[in-house]
């Protein structure tokens, strides 16, 4: 089987990093190539071809030209199925796709709030491509349900998956040993947030939050991310010298490791990937019900809040209030629901069954 993959510019975002941590299911005995569409290629290109994805550059511009070098792009690579993984210009990737005579399929990876005109477009367009065969496929099943009801759309359900290899071991000695190398006082309360700056991710409310919480408590909050210079004025404005703006991280599992507790109040996600990760590091999880948090409902060490700052503080001072030995009790149960449930083993062959069936159905 070869398989070509379209996304916009190739980050540590995550359909670039599961792409790469199941890459042995994904490519297995055929062939895989990648073609970014973003003005440059992107700095997680390297990862994905030290992977054994061939690496295409084409950059976007909504024109003919453009879509003539995709198609020849899928008729050069002799794929056997297309798999688009972006929301810009998904009806023209379709068409393009099916001119070519080659299967689509296409994850929807996000939970598109749409409304007025634009929902009536996105309905139009995501219908025509469903005409021409491409399969729709949703991250998580709250994303389906936003396809279903808002514009129309059978989707199938495949849930995101982690790479627990990157992630540490998180008992007590670890978390002394992380916390010594990472120059973190062993007596702080240290939450931790995972996502670069975006309206959806609502990183300003983590930061208003540490700023309300109390002077007594010892907080010290993590932001790996690419961030504004705006939210750093911010941040050390509101932050009481609490707040830390890491930037881009590509070691992620030390911090999770040496957190006491993940915190999230994005306003809308797909899979969500970082409370996946998170919960399967075994760290207390403060999330908004986004993405895929609902399927950690009922289980211990998590908690939902609203959007805003003032529920996030009163979240962490919660949480900090209970016992470690506690927190660490729920620990385990939360890890192994996630490092069982969000794995490349369920959801990268799935996706080999339905490039299979797609192709089947494409003659």
């Amino acid at each position: 089987m070869k398989v070509l993959h379209i996304l916009n510019a190739l980050r540590y975002s995550g359909a670039e990093m599961m792409l790469a941590s199941a890459s042995d299911i994904l490519i297995g005995d055929g062939q895989a190539s990648i073609i970014s569409t973003g003005d440059d290629l992107g700095d997680y290109a390297p990862v994905l071809a030290a992977k054994g994805y061939e690496i295409i550059h084409i950059p976007y511009s909504f024109s003919p030209v453009f879509f003539v070098r995709i198609a020849r792009a899928i008729t050069a690579s002799g794929c056997d199925v297309v798999h688009l993984h972006t929301e810009r210009a998904a009806m023209w990737y379709s068409i393009t796709t099916r001119l070519a005579g080659v299967a689509n399929v296409r994850t929807i990876h996000n939970e598109f709030l749409f409304d007025g005109l634009l929902r009536l477009r996105r309905s139009v367009t995501r219908r025509i491509a469903a005409a021409l065969g491409t399969v729709h496929i949703a991250c998580s099943a709250r994303v389906a349900r936003n396809e279903k009801r808002r514009f129309g759309i059978d989707a199938i359900v495949i849930d995101n998956w982690i790479d627990t290899g990157r992630l540490y071991a998180s008992d007590a000695s670890s978390r002394v040993v992380l916390r010594e190398k990472l120059n973190i006082p062993q007596d702080a309360f240290v939450a931790v947030s995972i996502g670069n700056e975006a309206p959806a991710k609502n990183i300003d409310a983590l930061v208003e939050a540490i700023g309300l919480c109390p002077e007594e408590l010892p907080i010290v909050f993590f932001q790996c991310g690419a961030v504004s210079d705006r939210l750093r004025q911010k941040a050390a404005a509101l932050g009481k010298g609490r707040v830390h703006l890491l930037g881009t991280v590509s070691d992620i599992g030390q911090y999770l490791a040496a957190s006491d507790v993940f915190v999230s109040a994005s306003l809308f996600e797909g899979g969500q990937l970082v409370l996946m990760e998170a919960a399967a590091a075994g760290i207390y999880c403060i999330t908004t019900r986004v993405g895929a948090a609902e399927e950690f409902e009922g289980l211990p060490n998590i908690r939902f809040i609203e959007p805003d700052a003032e529920s996030v503080a009163e979240a962490l001072e919660e949480v900090a209030a209970i016992p470690v030995e506690e927190r660490e009790r729920g620990a385990s149960q939360l890890s192994e629901f996630a490092r069982q449930r969000f794995v490349p083993e369920a959801g990268a062959s799935r996706y080999v069954s339905v490039y299979q069936s797609t192709i089947d159905r494409n003659g």
